[in-house]
């Protein structure tokens, strides 16, 4: 019993330490196009590829090269642990639903046991969740900074202190959690969703190549990455809108004597606020800009983490 906790453990680490590996290549690939992405998420502008091209521009003319990186290190350091819980739960909680009920499963070419597609959604859906508990505040802190305007003096440091100012009552404990609602919901559902479109595609892969999902090339994951990022992203896009324009809101502060009120967001106003001013193209603006993100964010994941695992299995 010791020798297989102490199994598990190792399989565990190797996973959290392949999923941090993959999350941080992930984030730095697509670093910026999410960094235009964000600021016309959180503007007014409508979005096109010219604007989107014009937008890049001027961040390198008043920022430089690193501009387009902004953010990126509160990025990476939400990353890492936030992709090593997510792979390393999904992989437990598969493990755990395949020991309760391991027959009438479908098995790989290499003998290995199969989720049923509810399965997959569900364990994608309880990793998503709690990696997003884990790491929520450096969110809010990464979308903070990439959402300033280009020439903009925004320091993490600052961006902290802003987040736990002191105001009346508990507010300042909630503001590090703004947004936290609709970003669980679309983490739990764009995880699930992924996970099962990637998993599927890898499963049907390789039984029609007669080889196992394990052996499945670093191009062809890149391809079921890419297709899963690209389905993940288009359907929870509109919870993402409405969390990120809850993140950045200012927060207005209504002076009276002996204190201040803190106007809080609610996910559910914002919603028909972005509805009622903006059109459902106001929920899905930038979702052209996704369909390189989300493809190139997850192909690049899937693919390093594979790899890596794979390669230190091996030691």
């Amino acid at each position: 019993a010791d020798a297989h906790g102490r199994a598990r453990v190792r399989v565990a680490m190797l996973d959290m330490a392949c999923g941090g590996l993959a999350g941080l290549a992930a984030k730095t690939a697509e670093a910026p196009v999410d960094r235009m992405k964000v600021l016309f998420q959180t503007g007014t502008d409508a979005f096109t590829w010219r604007g989107g091209v014009q937008v890049m521009t001027d961040v390198v003319r008043e920022e430089g090269w690193r501009g387009l990186w902004k953010g990126n290190v509160v990025a990476a350091a939400r990353q890492v642990p936030f992709a090593g819980v997510n792979y390393a739960a999904r992989e437990a909680i598969k493990s755990s639903m395949i020991e309760r009920k391991p027959t009438g499963r479908e098995k790989t070419a290499g003998g290995n046991l199969t989720l049923a597609p509810w399965e997959k959604l569900v364990s994608g859906a309880g990793s998503g969740a709690a990696s997003t508990m884990l790491t929520y505040p450096l969110e809010v802190a990464r979308v903070r900074m990439q959402a300033a305007r280009p020439g903009a003096k925004v320091t993490l440091r600052a961006i902290f202190e802003e987040m736990y100012r002191s105001v009346r009552g508990d507010a300042q404990a909630r503001v590090p959690m703004a947004g936290l609602g609709p970003t669980l919901l679309g983490m739990m559902a764009y995880a699930g969703v992924t996970w099962t479109v990637f998993e599927t595609l890898q499963e049907n892969g390789a039984k029609a190549a007669g080889h196992d999902p394990k052996d499945t090339n670093p191009m062809q994951n890149a391809m079921y990455g890419g297709a899963a990022g690209l389905v993940g992203q288009t359907v929870v896009y509109p919870i993402e809108t409405v969390r990120r324009r809850i993140q950045v809101m200012k927060r207005q502060a209504i002076h009276a004597k002996g204190g201040s009120v803190v106007v809080t967001a609610d996910a559910t106003r914002v919603f028909f606020r972005v509805w009622k001013e903006e059109g459902a193209r106001g929920l899905y603006k930038g979702l052209s800009i996704n369909f390189v993100k989300g493809p190139l964010a997850l192909a690049t994941s899937f693919t390093v983490f594979h790899w890596a695992k794979n390669e230190l299995g091996r030691g």
